[in-house]
């Protein structure tokens, strides 16, 4: 799916999936999306369709008293069609702006990638405690649930830590703690990752990524290959 289609209005199922899994929770989204095409409310109508997913996975950004079951997180999907807040905006559009933005964070990412990582990441004491701060954050808020869920959400911060570096991701935790109301969850480290570039510019983030660097170890600093 290129970003194009999505800013034309097509929507795959598979970037449903994956944005529902981010916001709303993990869950079997492609029967859920079966489901919810075949009721009534929908009615195999594609546009209905687009306005209601896009409402499920962003209602819980816009409006932090929504309800989710962690248990079955894919009811907020198939009770969406009844919900008020369906018509309070063109949810669709609103999809757009964000998986617009989501591309333009993903070729940051790289650049920042692109600069080196500091590997093992343990060695070094900025990124050590900033890959810390971050799983502590995982484990206060219960989403690590079980091994899987321990393993999959480590993984996910140590490349957050590797991409930004450590210090970037402290200054969040020290300078701008206010900020941190706004990470919805910390199942992904995408929503800590948004944090960021509401923080700092791309320029400011490679900057202090660079001097980061400049001032480790050169032993534990990698090139990698972006592919």
């Amino acid at each position: 799916m290129t970003n194009t289609a999505v800013i034309s209005g097509e929507m795959s199922t598979d970037v449903m999936c994956q944005y529902l899994n981010i916001y709303v929770g993990t869950a079997d989204w492609k029967s859920a999306l079966g489901k919810l095409y075949n009721s009534a409310k929908i009615g195999h109508d594609s546009e209905k369709m687009k306005q209601a997913v896009s409402a499920a996975i962003l209602l819980p950004y816009f409006d932090k008293s929504t309800r989710i079951d962690p248990g079955h997180p894919e009811n907020l999907l198939l009770k969406i069609p009844y919900f008020q807040q369906l018509g309070d905006k063109d949810w669709v559009v609103e999809f757009q702006k964000i998986y617009e933005q989501d591309k333009i964070m993903e070729q940051n990412r790289r650049k920042a990638y692109a600069l080196g990582i500091v590997t093992p990441f343990e060695y070094s004491p900025i990124t050590r405690q900033a890959y810390n701060w971050l799983y502590t954050k995982a484990e206060d808020s219960g989403v690590i649930t079980d091994d899987s869920r321990k393993k999959d959400i480590s993984e996910r911060f140590k490349n957050l830590v590797a991409a930004y570096g450590g210090a970037i991701i402290c200054n969040i935790f020290s300078r701008h703690e206010g900020d941190l109301k706004k990470v919805i969850n910390y199942r992904t480290g995408y929503f800590f990752e948004k944090v960021i570039y509401e923080v700092y510019t791309l320029d400011q983030i490679l900057k202090i990524k660079k001097n980061e660097l400049d001032k480790t170890n050169e032993k534990l600093v990698k090139s990698v290959r972006i592919i």
